[in-house]
């Protein structure tokens, strides 16, 4: 259907479909949650916990390879009704199910990579979908008010999602995500607009062409070391922060003195740097010349702050991770605009999807191999060898390559003219 321009953005669809994601945002607020602290609390065993969120990242590779054209092929909404709707009864199934036999470490991670092919179905599905809900002329308002759902509700629900844990139990809290799933499938039914459609040669294999586009992206890569090396240093320090995230579980789990709830606050913090982070960012520009020097800065100061987090007091842990998190998003807007705005248009979306894919594999060997480590040595020191490895990629990777990596920040347009602010 054609959009056809419109005085407000908040149209029945638009409603339906803001309306409907809050519910659906709790949900998933209460999944991220329960799938990061569940498994060890259960098993004491970060080797165990490690392999569970590696196998977790399985459809994270798979699922966007051959969900892609089914999804372009057939109407987006009824993908986004239907899958809300299959994973509440899913929730719901497992409800009972656990509620029976408790918790059970091989069936928790078969319902985790059941979650992720279904999660990442749905993503590809409204990725495609929300825009054609967006009347013409308001997509950056759109966008604005969809970017602010998910953090608001984690505000709010990370420390309910924590204390309904702690105090009725796995069955409660995924019944809670089921009612949850099916009131957002509900509600988005309620939107008339069905979403785009294209004509798609299913036949043809999504493996293939996906094989083809990485050799394309590989050999670009080759060409820009500083490039390809900066991001080598973005796998190995998403990968290094998982292990540690597994590590501060453990911390928080086995210590009376802070447990679960405080470790849900510890991420509220987190997020709420990184809101004033934003802010920051939106309203005070980086000179092109400055940008390099702060992001070596900003890794630094995270593998800093991370090497000693498990060594000090609560309050100075919350300190640190606000500050982390509003570096952090700085330094994440910075590469991310230059890296995009470097890399050619007809070429972007290969790349990202070899970084993307890279970026699961390293995680998903660093979190199985470090999970081990942390059962064998110890948590604190895994944490420390974890921030050692992290620090050793920063000068590598982008402290030797920092005259390249100038190179593409330089590439950015430094229109400062209309900036109040100049760092």
């Amino acid at each position: 259907m054609d959009r056809q321009i419109k005085k407000t953005l908040w149209t029945h669809d638009f409603i339906a479909l803001s309306i409907g994601s809050v519910p659906s945002a709790i949900a998933d607020v209460a999944m991220s949650f329960l799938m990061s602290v569940i498994v060890y609390y259960e098993t004491q065993s970060t080797f165990l916990s490690g392999i569970f969120l590696g196998a977790g990242l399985i459809p994270n590779i798979i699922i966007p390879i051959v969900a892609g054209p089914f999804v372009d092929a057939h109407h987006k909404k009824n993908f986004i009704v239907i899958l809300d709707f299959l994973m509440a009864s899913l929730f719901l199934l497992g409800s009972f199910l656990f509620g029976k036999i408790g918790f059970n470490y091989g069936l928790f991670m078969l319902f985790d990579i059941i979650c992720g092919c279904m999660g990442g179905v749905y993503q590809v599905a409204y990725e495609a979908y929300f825009p054609s809900l967006i009347p013409t002329g308001f997509e950056q308002k759109g966008y604005s008010v969809s970017s602010m759902i998910y953090p608001t509700v984690s505000v709010f629900f990370t420390p309910i999602a924590a204390l309904l844990y702690s105090k009725m139990g796995l069955p409660f809290i995924m019944f809670a995500i089921s009612i949850c799933l099916f009131i957002s499938s509900l509600i988005e039914s309620m939107i008339k607009e069905r979403g785009p459609k294209k004509d798609v040669n299913l036949k043809e294999n999504p493996l293939t062409t996906f094989l083809l586009e990485l050799k394309v992206a590989r050999e670009y890569l080759k060409k820009e070391t500083g490039l390809n090396r900066w991001y080598i240093n973005v796998a190995v320090g998403g990968g290094m922060w998982k292990l540690r995230e597994i590590m501060a579980v453990a911390w928080f789990t086995i210590n009376p003195a802070l447990g679960l709830i405080l470790y849900s606050y510890l991420n509220i913090a987190e997020f709420a740097g990184r809101s004033v982070g934003g802010f920051f960012n939106y309203n005070v520009k980086f000179k092109n010349s400055h940008k390099t020097a702060a992001t070596l800065f900003v890794y630094v100061f995270y593998e800093i702050c991370d090497s000693i987090l498990l060594f000090v007091s609560f309050p100075i842990m919350l300190a640190m991770r606000a500050a982390c998190g509003f570096l952090g998003i700085n330094s994440a807007v910075l590469r991310a605009s230059a890296v995009q705005n470097y890399i050619p248009d007809e070429d972007r979306g290969k790349i990202n999807s070899l970084l993307g894919v890279r970026n699961s594999i390293f995680i998903m060997v660093v979190t199985s191999i470090g999970g081990a480590l942390g059962d064998l040595i110890g948590i604190r020191e895994t944490v420390i060898i974890a921030c050692a490895i992290g620090m050793l990629s920063i000068f590598v990777n982008v402290f030797l390559k920092r005259k390249e990596i100038s190179e593409i920040f330089m590439k950015m347009p430094d229109d400062i003219s209309n900036t109040k602010f100049v760092i």
